[in-house]
C-alpha cells in the first residue's frame, strides 16, 4: 500500500528537491518508509525508493540511513546525467565541454568510464600528458583494461616508440576479442615504426620509355626495358613523429638492354615537424644526386614546406618546394635551374585508412636555357581503399598542362603539352614488417609539335621490408 501511494508521488515530485520537516517527528513512520526504499532499491524501482527515502527523511530528519540512502540516489540520478551529456557533447565534438562534466564527474569519486572517455577526449586534442594518467585510472578496471592499452598504444605509437606501442596491443589484443581486430591491424604498424626506422625494397619492373629527358620529353637511344631495383633508407626521430628528423635512402635501378640508363639515386635530408600527422608543420632540406650510366647526372638542393589540417574526418595540406637543380652532362645541362613546385590537397577519410581526394598541382620550372622554362599545373584525384586490414588499393589520375614560355628557333614554336596520367597499385601486408606491391602507371602526351607526344607504360612488382627500433 505504501509503494503504491509512493509510486505515485513519485510520479510528480523531484526527490532530491529540499526537504521541508514535518512538523512533528516520526521516527516510527520514518522507519517503515525506509524498510520500503530498501525493498524497491533492492528490487530496482529507484523513482519509488527514493521517494521512500524523502518520506522518510522529512518524517524524521535525524534519520541517518534515510539521508544516506536519499543522497547516494541522487547523486547517481545526477552522474546519470551528466555522463549522458558528457558523451552528447563528446559525439558532437565538443570534446572540451565533455572533459568539463567528466572531471565533475570524477570529482564525486573514481569513475573509470568516465576516465577513459575523458582520456580519449584529451588524445583526440593531442593532449598526451593529459590522456596517460586517466588511461591509467581506467585500466584498474578489468572491462575497460583493453580499451586504456589500446590508447596508451596509440600514444606509445604517436610519440614515435615502435616496441612501447605493440606490447599495449599484444596485450589488448589479447584480452579483448572484439578489440582483437584493431589491436592486431595497430600491431602491424607498430612494428614499422620508432624513434628509428629502416626500409629495404627490391623487385622487377618494366617501361615502355626508359629514355625521357628530366622534362619528360622522349629523346633517341633507348626504348622499352625491363628493370631490377634495390633500394634502402634510414629515418631517424629522436622525439617521435613530432620535432626534428634525418634520413638517408639510395635507390638503384638495373636495365637489361639500355645500361646506359641505368639509375642511381641518393639522398640525404634534415628537417623539424612541429605536431603530428593530423595536424602538423614541417620544413626541411634535402640533397639528391643522380647517376646515370655510372656517371654523375644531377646534383640538387632542395627546400620544402609542408602542413596539414585534419579536422574530423577531413584533411586539408599545402606543400612547397624549390630546388635548384644542376645537371652534370652537356646534353642535359640546359635544364639546370630553379624549380619550384606547390600542391594544395583536401581528402576525406573514413574508417580502415580509405579515403578520396582531390589536389591542384603548380610546378614553375626555370632553366638556365630560356627556351625549356615552362609552367605546368592541374588537378589530381586520388582514392584509397582498404579491402581488408592487409590488403590495400590505391588509384591517381591527373590532367597537367605545361605551357613553354618561349619561342624555341629550332623547333620555329613555342611548344605546350598536355599530360594524361593515371596509377594503380595493390598492396598486401605479408607479415608484420613485410609488404608485397604490384602497381601500375601510364601517361599520355598530348603536344601542339608531334614530336613531343607520346605513350609511356610501367608496371612493376616490389617486396619491401619496414622495421622500426627503440
Amino acid at each position: 500500500m505504501i509503494a503504491a501511494v509512493l509510486l505515485a508521488v513519485a510520479a510528480g515530485l523531484d526527490p532530491c528537491a529540499p526537504i521541508e520537516p514535518a512538523q512533528k517527528r516520526d521516527t516510527a513512520a520514518a522507519e517503515a518508509y525506509l524498510e520500503v526504499a530498501e525493498k524497491e532499491q533492492r528490487d530496482g524501482a529507484l523513482d519509488t525508493a527514493a521517494a521512500a527515502y524523502r518520506s522518510a527523511w522529512r518524517a524524521d530528519p535525524q534519520n541517518a540511513k534515510a539521508r544516506a540512502g536519499l543522497l547516494a540516489l541522487c547523486r547517481r540520478n545526477a552522474e546519470g546525467n551528466a555522463f549522458s551529456e558528457a558523451l552528447r557533447r563528446m559525439e558532437s565534438g565538443d570534446r572540451r565541454g565533455a572533459i568539463e562534466l567528466f572531471e565533475q564527474i570524477r570529482a564525486l569519486g573514481p569513475d573509470p568510464a568516465s576516465a577513459l572517455l575523458q582520456g580519449i577526449c584529451h588524445y583526440e586534442l593531442q593532449e598526451d600528458e593529459e590522456a596517460v594518467p586517466l588511461f591509467r585510472e581506467a585500466e584498474r578496471d578489468p572491462s575497460l583494461e583493453p580499451s586504456a592499452q589500446l590508447f596508451l598504444g596509440l600514444i606509445s605509437l604517436r610519440e614515435g616508440g615502435g616496441e612501447a606501442a605493440a606490447r599495449s596491443f599484444e596485450a589488448a589484443a589479447a584480452r579483448d576479442p572484439i578489440l582483437a581486430p584493431t589491436a592486431t591491424s595497430l600491431l602491424r604498424l607498430a612494428r614499422r615504426e620508432g624513434r628509428v626506422v629502416l626500409s629495404l625494397l627490391a623487385g622487377p619492373s618494366g617501361d615502355s620509355n626508359v629514355d625521357l629527358a628530366p622534362d619528360g620529353s622522349p629523346t633517341s637511344g633507348g626504348s622499352a626495358d625491363s628493370a631490377g631495383t634495390v633500394a634502402a633508407g634510414v629515418l631517424l626521430r629522436p622525439s617521435g613523429e613530432s620535432g626534428p628528423f634525418v634520413s638517408a635512402s639510395g635507390t638503384y635501378r638495373k636495365l637489361a638492354r639500355f645500361t646506359q640508363f641505368d639509375l642511381g639515386v641518393l639522398e640525404a635530408g634534415a628537417g623539424w615537424q612541429l605536431g603530428r600527422e593530423p595536424r602538423h608543420v614541417l620544413v626541411g632540406y634535402a640533397y639528391d644526386f643522380m647517376s646515370l650510366g655510372g656517371d654523375g647526372y644531377l646534383s640538387a638542393h632542395r627546400l620544402q614546406a609542408e602542413g596539414r589540417w585534419t579536422f574530423q574526418q577531413l584533411s586539408l595540406a599545402a606543400s612547397y618546394a624549390v630546388r635548384f637543380e644542376s645537371f652534370l652532362t652537356g646534353a642535359a645541362a640546359p635544364y639546370s635551374g630553379i624549380r619550384q613546385l606547390g600542391e594544395l590537397s583536401g581528402e576525406w577519410r573514413s574508417g580502415g585508412g580509405s579515403a578520396f581526394g582531390l589536389a591542384y598541382a603548380l610546378t614553375r620550372d626555370r632553366t638556365d636555357d630560356a627556351t625549356l622554362k615552362y609552367l605546368e599545373q592541374g588537378p589530381r584525384a586520388f582514392a584509397r581503399f582498404a579491402a581488408t586490414p592487409r590488403l590495400r588499393f590505391v588509384f591517381d589520375a591527373a590532367v597537367l598542362r605545361r605551357q613553354y614560355d618561349n619561342l624555341d628557333p629550332a623547333l620555329a614554336a613555342t611548344r605546350a603539352d598536355t599530360y594524361l596520367d593515371g596509377g594503380a597499385a595493390a598492396e598486401l601486408d605479408l607479415a608484420d614488417r613485410w609488404t608485397g606491391r604490384f602497381w601500375l602507371a601510364a601517361r599520355r602526351s598530348f603536344s601542339n609539335l608531334p614530336d613531343f607526344a607520346y605513350t609511356e607504360l610501367s608496371a612493376g612488382l616490389t617486396l619491401s621490408l619496414v622495421t622500426g627500433l627503440l
